[in-house]
């Protein structure tokens, strides 16, 4: 109800005393034809201009073997 909200696990809202829910990520978004176009809803491929449909897999952004 009040997104603006935030705060970790077991907190409540400071504004309706509900408990807050956890935040899902953003979905990523891929070419069917070519997975290493990404993007977000309505985004269409820049190689073949088909639209992007929604992945299962997170968006690497550009960090291919980065390593910690």
């Amino acid at each position: 109800m009040h997104p603006e909200i935030t705060g970790k696990a077991g907190d409540t809202c400071s504004k309706c005393g509900m408990d807050l829910e956890p935040v899902k990520a953003d979905a990523t978004y891929a070419c069917p034809m070519h997975a290493e176009i990404t993007g977000k809803a309505g985004d269409k491929c820049s190689k073949c201009g088909m639209d992007l449909v929604r992945s299962d897999k997170p968006a690497d952004h550009g960090k291919e073997g980065h390593k910690h």
